[in-house]
């Protein structure tokens, strides 16, 4: 049987990966917004690094922390003290734990597309 373009869908695998947690689908924008609002410090910066409107960004932040019952972004207006946003504890965990289930993810599914271009398929079961 010939599955070479079977085996062709396997050169260009992209990882997608979603948390959730019971009702709650935490996403890749998720966790890029709350990525550029640590680097940026600025919700409006943040905003400019993803391409996407300041109602946008607090909409589906504002929704993800009432779904969560967290504080995830800490927030300073301006002004004389100048204007700040960064991520909580709550927050930074998110995105340490979301980084650490992708970089697993991604060595796992790399792992498994090298033994089945080796022509070896292996089952593990706990």
């Amino acid at each position: 049987v010939n599955t070479g373009w079977f085996d062709s869908l396997f050169n260009d695998v992209k990882l997608k990966l979603s948390l959730v947690l019971g009702d709650i689908e935490i996403t890749e924008e998720h966790i890029a917004m709350l990525k550029a609002i640590e680097e940026t410090g600025s919700l409006k910066e943040a905003c400019n690094k993803l391409n996407i409107t300041y109602p946008t960004l607090k909409s589906k932040l504002a929704d993800l922390e009432t779904s969560l019952g967290l504080k995830l972004v800490k927030t300073q207006r301006g002004g004389i003290l100048r204007g700040y946003a960064l991520l909580t504890e709550e927050g930074k965990r998110l995105v340490d734990i979301y980084d650490t289930l992708s970089k697993n993810s991604s060595k796992l599914l790399s792992t498994s597309i090298q033994k089945r271009q080796n022509k070896r398929v292996e089952f593990v079961f706990p």
